[in-house]
């Protein structure tokens, strides 16, 4: 908070003391705006301490140029054009901020609007700085992206309709059902999970809230310009960003804690990488495993984590185990091939 308050006054202090319109103010005329701006009392060590910093405080970097004219009795720039808002970046400012813009541009790729992304190029160019890569002529920073999932090119027009509170009527393909069928949603939130896009809407058929994934939204939709927006109660929304691993809860189940042991070298991952927020390391008394817990609605996508790293991790919640077999289970009959052998 000092520091955001510093830096309020910094800006202050050097818009007086630029003000062509004003020139030379004087220390009171300094304390006198900064009392009107930032509502509160000043004493002239203050911004004598702020000068001084603004003058020769490295970490600032700002070296403003600020003189005292004795005949004018205040202060002034020896640079007219020297302004806060004009400093240059440094090389390594520039070479940092260009590498951190190289990584955002890996991870927000196309899920920016034109507009900002209109905004990032002219940055990026502003920087006038080269990209960065190694001495053998690759980049620092490369991702292995998977293919731009299908349906993505409706994120701008739905974020439009959530902003606007706009319910609409679309034609949405079921995997369980093999069909397609006409859905009215209420749009309240895009969420993103693994590299995959979903809509968060109230569904006029179900009578509640529920995901739908944006690769199976057909092109093709239309306003239901006199359907009243239904307004969505907050704690049936946050859920799914904070609650949840993955986009789909499984049936009847509540929020809970979720117990499971993982091997040593696998307690290091998720240590490092951490399942949820909620994940906990409960215990390691044990030379060779680890109990840890995370507090979730549960849902298919952390069931299927717990299948795919069966070899690492133990669940020890009983409802958990019992959905795991079930599922496993199920898979197995649904995929055993019977042979039909020659009769000799």
């Amino acid at each position: 908070m000092k520091n955001k308050e510093a830096s309020l006054r910094y800006k202050i202090i050097d818009s007086c003391i630029g003000n062509k319109r004003n020139p030379f103010p004087s220390m009171d005329d300094l304390i006198d705006k900064l009392e009107a701006k930032l509502g509160t009392t000043f004493t002239v060590s203050t911004i004598q301490k702020d000068i001084k910093a603004m003058k020769e405080d490295e970490v600032l970097a700002m070296y403003a140029p600020i003189k005292y004219s004795k005949s004018h009795q205040g202060y002034y720039y020896s640079d007219p054009d020297y302004s806060i808002s004009k400093l240059p970046l440094t090389g390594a400012e520039a070479q940092m901020l260009s590498e951190t813009l190289g990584l955002l541009e890996i991870v927000a790729e196309k899920n920016i609007s034109d507009e900002a992304r209109g905004a990032f190029i002219k940055l990026k160019n502003s920087l006038s700085v080269t990209q960065h890569i190694s001495k053998v002529n690759i980049p620092y920073v490369v991702s292995q992206r998977a293919p731009q999932q299908w349906g993505f090119f409706h994120y701008n027009t739905l974020l439009e309709h959530i902003r606007n509170r706009q319910p609409f009527t679309m034609a949405y393909y079921s995997m369980k059902k093999d069909e397609m069928f006409m859905e009215t949603t209420h749009p309240y939130q895009l969420l993103e999970f693994d590299n995959r896009w979903y809509l968060l809407g109230y569904s006029e058929s179900e009578k509640k809230v529920r995901v739908y994934g944006l690769e199976r939204i057909m092109p093709d939709w239309h306003l239901e310009k006199t359907l009243k927006f239904k307004e969505y109660k907050r704690k049936e929304v946050i859920k799914y960003a904070k609650f949840m691993y993955g986009m789909y809860p499984l049936q009847g189940e509540k929020k809970q804690i979720i117990r499971f042991y993982v091997s040593k070298p696998y307690e290091y991952i998720l240590e490092m990488n951490p399942l949820h927020l909620s994940q906990k390391i409960v215990d390691r008394t044990d030379e060779l495993i680890t109990l840890i817990t995370v507090n979730l609605i549960p849902t298919h996508e952390l069931i299927q984590w717990f299948m795919a790293n069966c070899e690492s991790v133990i669940v020890d919640t009983p409802n958990i185990k019992a959905t795991i077999k079930d599922i496993a289970r199920e898979r197995f009959e649904r995929n055993v091939i019977k042979l039909k052998l020659p009769v000799k």
